[in-house]
């Protein structure tokens, strides 16, 4: 048990958790300070709505419920999981020592997941209430609970009576809980123990010593702010991507397959994410060594990487999307990756490409990929109800899509082509808007099609209204835009120059999006789990609980969530990839 580890050194732990880890860990999850996160979080929109007077009545509902599960939590598990978990301190570490996926369809695959918890002087009270946790869960489960020894420290061990659903070891080393689930067939006393040598000072090689790691956003130089780090291998995709693509026997076409994607070019997935005094930061990192296989259409689709754009979109919508991509170059990289593959597959699309040319007059890589400029803009924004989509509920909102043309009287004869073909051009229309050409095609009673072909621009949207304001902007460069208000700029300013991809929300989207979704709960009742099965109904004890929660409304949201969420993608010319993403 926890409590029978000696009481010494309660102090925090020196070392960070990377230089615990061993440097084969094929995935990491770092937390540098949860007590500080914790606060962190407070300090976020999500926080300050929580905290408001006037979202009171909802937090107190919450509490109650956290309450009341802490009490059940307590009856049924011999402690409050909750309270366990406020006892946390520091450091937090969540690795994956070993994966492998053995031969066999009916073989599970073998594993050692490794937690690391950081409890400085709340070891104790932990130690106590996890091992109330450990004795009833292995009491209920019907599992085995024995102590032994391991390096000079106690440490209980949980499994199965017949031994074949692994096991879990779990000691105090110092003020550190170390944690190792294991499958069958894999040593978990081995890896735990090679846990407590390195938070002594006496282990081999680290995760922090893996050059892998070393060039990764999880890298403890990588980043100015304590935070969370993630960490995941090329040996993790490696692992989990080519039993599902290779056949047992190695010179099979499937193996063939896999080596052509070249997926061994992937290093590793990082990403990192902290708080600075203002703003949220995530940094999501594929680092890939060469442009081969897959890579390579990535790579072929890197322009100029100048979101140009956004200068178009009002200054008001809710979300927006551009991107600069050279989408010609990524279909014939695509395509040449296809026909070594599978020789047959890309003679079926090449053919499938040809009819489409015959039935609709234009071929879709010489005529219309190879028309565009590799600009785009894609917006939605709320209209009057008369041009939003059709939808349950919510504000009307409508989109539209901008892309760049390298010939606009080319792509306005394609387009008049397709319109003719289809026998919509009696229906369409044209008025004239800021000196542009402005069409209109009614689409049956749910909503016209309006689009507009300018020399180096084609405007689409199913709201007339939305064109007209990209073609204000289009005229008269100087009308406020997106890419000129000051939220916008304020946090374009905190990312990377150039990019492939900016995406923007407004602040405090995603909480509305949750309190949209706790409301439609509460009214319906149900839940869409699986969109081809009707809506799951919810238990009457959650639903109870749902429908008593009293919602803060648009106002206190708008108050505590004020202005730009932005991200942008940088594509590199080996086909990887980094994302950097803030929020105030």
């Amino acid at each position: 048990m926890l409590l029978g580890a000696p009481l010494a050194a309660p102090s925090r732990a020196q070392t960070h958790f990377e230089a615990v880890l061993p440097d084969s860990t094929v995935a990491a999850l770092l937390l540098d300070d949860v007590g500080s996160l914790r606060e962190q979080l407070a300090g976020s929109s999500w926080g300050r709505v929580l905290s408001d007077p006037a979202a009171a009545p909802l937090l107190e509902a919450l509490e109650a419920g956290i309450d009341d599960l802490a009490a059940r939590g307590t009856d049924a598990w011999g402690t409050d999981p909750l309270a366990l978990l406020q006892l946390i301190e520091g450091q937090l570490a969540l690795g994956l020592l070993h994966f492998a996926v053995a031969e066999g369809d009916e073989e599970q695959p073998q594993y050692a997941l490794a937690l690391l918890l950081e409890l400085g002087e709340s070891r104790q009270a932990f130690a106590a209430g996890f091992d109330a946790l450990l004795q009833r869960w292995v009491e209920d489960a019907g599992m085995l609970l024995t102590t032994e020894t391991l390096r000079e420290l106690p440490v209980s061990v949980v499994a199965s009576p017949d031994g074949r659903k692994g096991q879990m070891h779990s000691l105090m080393a110092g003020s550190v809980l170390v944690l190792v689930l294991s499958s069958e067939s894999v040593d978990g006393a081995e890896h735990a123990g090679r846990l407590v040598d390195a938070l002594r000072g006496t282990g081999g090689d680290s995760l922090a010593q893996a050059p892998a790691f070393a060039a990764s956003m999880a890298a403890r130089d990588a980043v100015e702010h304590e935070g969370l780090r993630l960490f995941g291998s090329a040996e993790l995709l490696r692992d989990l991507v080519q039993p599902l693509l290779v056949d047992q026997e190695p010179d099979s076409d499937r193996a063939a397959r896999y080596d052509g994607l070249a997926l061994d070019a992937l290093r590793s997935i990082s990403g990192s994410s902290w708080f600075d005094v203002e703003w949220g930061h995530a940094v999501l990192r594929l680092d890939v060594t060469r442009a081969d296989g897959i890579w390579g259409v990535v790579a072929a689709a890197v322009d100029q990487q100048r979101c140009e754009l956004l200068s178009l979109a009002p200054p008001d919508v809710n979300t927006a999307f551009a991107a600069n991509l050279d989408l010609g170059g990524a279909f014939d990289a695509g395509l040449e990756l296809i026909a070594a593959l599978d020789a047959q597959l890309a003679l079926e699309l090449i053919q499938d490409m040809a009819e489409m040319e015959g039935e609709q007059g234009f071929h879709a890589k010489d005529d219309l990929l190879d028309g565009l400029d590799g600009q785009f803009l894609l917006f939605v924004s709320e209209v009057e109800r008369s041009e939003a989509l059709p939808s349950d509920g919510g504000d009307p909102v409508n989109f539209l899509l901008a892309a760049g043309l390298t010939d606009g009287e080319q792509t306005r004869a394609l387009i008049d082509g397709v319109v003719r073909k289809n026998g919509m051009h009696a229906a369409r229309t044209r008025v004239e808007f800021e000196g542009y050409d402005l069409y209109l095609i009614p689409m049956g009673p749910v909503f016209t099609l309006a689009y507009a072909v300018l020399d180096d621009l084609l405007v689409l949207s199913a709201s007339a209204t939305l064109v007209q304001e990209v073609l204000r902007r289009k005229a008269d460069p100087e009308l406020p835009s997106l890419a000129s208000s000051q939220d916008f700029v304020t946090a374009r300013a905190l990312l990377p120059g150039d990019a492939s991809i900016i995406s923007y929300a407004r602040a405090g989207d995603d909480i509305r999006s949750v309190l949209n979704a706790l409301e439609e709960l509460q009214r319906s009742g149900t839940l869409l789990v699986n969109p081809l099965k009707p809506p799951m109904r919810l238990p009457p004890e959650l639903l109870e609980f749902l429908r008593a929660l009293p919602l803060p409304d648009e106002d206190v949201v708008a108050a505590h969530a004020q202005g730009a969420e932005l991200s942008v993608l940088v594509l590199d010319e080996r086909g990887g990839a980094l994302s950097h993403q803030v929020a105030p």
